[in-house]
């Protein structure tokens, strides 16, 4: 019976991919595209592929590991008209949703991180502050819900295995990040996040790039 029920819940996924190409840069930051699988419920998105921030001056490196699952929340919805994360810009957005979840950095460096990735896009001086000061205002109650939900023991976070066990599966509408997170739990498929040993000093390094 158990088996029965991961086999149809994983068949629920909606594993439409998308890969967003990043501009060219202006030589201080490299980013890989974003590659992502979107879940049925159109608010939730699985990293299938690694994405890498990479900073030319130091060669300090973060990475948005493959089976982080977002929710570009990071980058509150009144803000989208600026900067939606359903296009060009998603891996920035996609890369502070990360930082605002693993809190290793705080939220001024994480806010740091996407302003300087947005500068890499080129976007204008004066749209990236705003879109900065309007993210560091309102974003302020998105990390502090990710700290909430951090010490009640929530994992964003699948393993490798379960991730391709996901994409093989037919597309559905109806599947849920609360599904599949009940059921990644029962099949040890929720992992803690063991990358970015050195993510502090990544967003040290950012600060003084802008």
């Amino acid at each position: 019976m158990k088996r029965s029920f991961f086999v149809v819940t994983l068949s629920l996924l909606l594993a439409s991919c998308a890969s967003v190409v990043p501009q060219k840069d202006n030589g201080q930051i490299d980013m890989t595209p974003a590659t992502i699988s979107q879940l049925g419920d159109a608010k939730y998105w699985i990293v299938v592929r690694p994405i890498t921030y990479v900073e030319h001056r130091t060669g300090k490196t973060i990475v948005v590991p493959k089976g982080f699952v977002t929710d570009l929340a990071s980058v509150p919805r009144q803000l989208w008209s600026l900067l939606s994360p359903i296009d060009s810009y998603m891996t920035a957005a996609i890369l502070h949703d990360y930082l605002y979840w693993d809190q290793r950095c705080g939220q001024d460096e994480a806010d740091i991180i996407l302003r300087v990735a947005m500068k890499s896009y080129g976007v204008s001086t004066d749209k990236r502050h705003a879109i900065f000061d309007g993210v560091h205002l309102a974003g302020k109650h998105s990390y502090e819900n990710n700290t909430q939900l951090k010490q009640k023991g929530e994992s964003r976070f699948l393993s490798d295995e379960y991730v391709e066990r996901l994409l093989k599966q037919y597309i559905d509408h109806t599947i849920t990040w609360e599904r599949v997170k009940k059921n990644a739990a029962e099949n040890q498929g929720l992992i803690p996040d063991t990358s970015n040993e050195r993510i502090k000093e990544a967003c040290a390094a950012a600060s003084n790039m802008d």
